[in-house]
């Protein structure tokens, strides 16, 4: 097997150190460098992590990030490896040259060569060399998706009316303060339900039966307290359908499959108005395309799964004015989320569902 080896900028294959000026964009945010954006999250929340941020050279933000003058975030052992995969592929989806780059190497195995750094780089040959694997594996995922980060290049190989609402696969994968699959509990999870298996399709159908049947729908249950966040979802193990969404999308993302969110207009008691929306989510898998999924949870009557091509759903829209919508978003809708946050009891927001007319 041919291998390749980089270290400095300046040297060949540079494109694939961490200080190359290829500025990424993620949690909302422009970083100078991936080295910027690492480093920070060992501080994130603080006024450290924009400090680091603003460095002006990836130098500069490295000595900050390793500055134990700076207290490192607690669970920074667990989470380092997700938070450089994370900064990797930001930077090899969002700067097409470096895609083809990386997309070029074949199948060889690529090396960060120092013998600075035994963990990220191979050290004196006995390193872990973790962040030469990272692009490996960032590689191997950039190969499953479409390059053409345009909506209409992105419908679904079985489902062709789903389109997405971001411009990027990198959006799907993206760790926020709802989707937060970057919280220690949830990564160990995610981790935890993939078990080393390599197929997405396997992982995907693993961390959908576990939302499904392990989170209680807050409604079916009538349970509190409302929650919204991936990391809320698990520590309560209840959520509505909008909150069961988030939480397997966070374990979705965590295990590098994109995932978004999907709704339904759906009549309350079934006979017209009022109406609410329901949650679910979409996956991308690899040799089926974009592919809707429930995790509601089943009750007598309703019976979900992940069974692809097929579609297996809790609801089907039947009466006038209910409607199940095409759009993939990679957040979810602010309605949503504001209703979530907004009521205190499951009986609270079951009087203020939220809605969005066709």
């Amino acid at each position: 097997m041919d291998v390749i080896r980089f270290y400095s900028v300046s040297g060949e294959y540079g494109c694939f150190s961490n200080f190359l000026p290829h500025p990424p964009r993620l949690k909302g945010k422009t970083w100078p460098t991936s080295e910027h954006d690492f480093q920070a999250q060992k501080f994130v929340g603080t006024p450290d992590e924009e400090e680091v941020r603003s460095a002006k050279l990836p130098m500069v933000a490295a000595r900050m990030g390793r500055s134990r003058k700076r207290p490192l975030r607690k669970d920074w052992e667990s989470v380092k490896d997700s938070l450089m995969h994370e900064a990797v592929l930001s930077k090899f989806t969002q700067h097409a040259d470096l895609r083809e780059a990386l997309l070029g190497t074949g199948e060889a195995e690529i090396v960060e060569h120092t013998a600075n750094d035994t963990y990220w780089g191979d050290g004196d040959g006995s390193g872990k060399n973790r962040l030469g694997r990272i692009l490996m594996q960032v590689r191997e995922e950039l190969r499953r998706w479409s390059p053409d980060p345009h909506p209409a290049s992105m419908h679904s190989a079985g489902i062709s009316s789903l389109y997405v609402r971001g411009v990027t696969v990198l959006e799907y994968l993206e760790a926020t303060a709802i989707v937060d699959w970057d919280n220690q509990e949830v990564l160990a999870l995610a981790r935890s339900l993939a078990g080393g298996r390599g197929d997405p399709v396997a992982v995907a159908g693993r961390c959908f039966e576990w939302v499904r049947d392990e989170i209680r729908h807050s409604g079916d249950h009538r349970l509190g307290p409302v929650t919204c966040s991936a990391s809320e979802v698990l520590r309560h193990g209840t959520g509505f359908c909008y909150a069961k969404s988030h939480l397997l999308a966070a374990l979705l993302r965590a295990n590098a499959i994109p995932a978004g969110f999907c709704y339904q207009r759906l009549s309350i008691d079934g006979a017209g108005l009022p109406f609410c929306l329901h949650g679910l989510n979409a996956v991308y898998l690899p040799g089926i395309g974009w592919y809707r999924i429930d995790a509601r949870g089943d009750r007598p009557g309703i019976s979900t799964g992940l069974d692809p091509p097929s579609e297996r759903l809790a609801f089907t829209p039947r009466v006038e004015g209910e409607a199940t919508f095409d759009e993939i978003w990679s957040s979810p809708l602010p309605v949503v989320v504001e209703a979530l946050t907004g009521h205190g009891s499951y009986a609270e927001l079951l009087d203020h569902l939220p809605d969005l007319e066709p």
